[in-house]
């Protein structure tokens, strides 16, 4: 599989949004169909909740105090059983065992911008072939890069589509440090932080 993996395309918004690492670890999803990177900082303060709630906002802009980041990525050996759901549904989920941020409502921040995909060929490889590939972002810029893909194959073999997702959020706790972290690129004025809908809402996640 070629292309540009999750933590790539998350680069911008980690380098806007700096913490100091105290936190690192890397884990499958519960689902067994990703690959978590996790990072985070010292959190202090808060008080156990026993209603403790978790969102995740695609909207771009929200309140809290920046804390760390998950980025997610399928793994290519299950690439075909994860897609979007799934990826929100295995970041909550590991979000939902930190200890340090039980006492915390959290918040997962990103923007469908930063969701990443690849597609690929899979081979069953011994010598060399040469396939089509395209790789890019949902909403991005710079939209599907193409080209070719040099990967292995043995005669009779079976050439096999493949595609990954992934995505990095920026991890958000309500706290007395809590600032406006906005991943959009646009002024806080032009955004209707209020309306009700698809648009400027984050999602409340309902746990086990």
């Amino acid at each position: 599989m070629q292309g540009l993996p999750a933590q790539i395309k998350g680069f911008p918004v980690i380098t806007s949004n700096f913490f100091s690492t105290v936190y690192h670890d890397v884990s499958k999803g519960k689902s067994g169909g990703t690959k978590i990177i996790y990072n985070a900082a010292k959190v202090k303060g808060g008080i156990k909740k026993k209603d403790r709630k978790i969102y995740f906002d695609f909207d771009g802009m929200n309140q809290g105090e920046v804390v760390g980041s998950i980025t997610i990525q399928s793994r290519k050996t299950r690439a075909d059983e994860v897609d979007i759901p799934t990826l929100i549904y295995d970041a909550t989920n590991y979000i939902d065992d930190v200890r340090e941020l039980r006492k915390f409502d959290v918040t997962l921040l990103s923007t469908t911008n930063n969701i990443s995909y690849t597609l690929g060929v899979d081979t069953d490889s011994e010598g060399l072939a040469v396939s089509p590939y395209a790789t890019g972002f949902i909403n991005g810029a710079a939209g599907a890069l193409t080209g070719l893909l040099l990967g292995g194959s043995k005669s009779g073999g079976v050439t096999v589509p493949t595609a990954t997702l992934g995505c990095t959020f920026l991890v958000l706790v309500d706290s007395e440090e809590n600032r406006r972290v906005n991943l959009t690129g646009q002024a806080p004025e032009d955004l209707n932080l209020d309306e009700n809908g698809n648009q400027r809402k984050k999602f409340e996640v309902i746990r086990e």
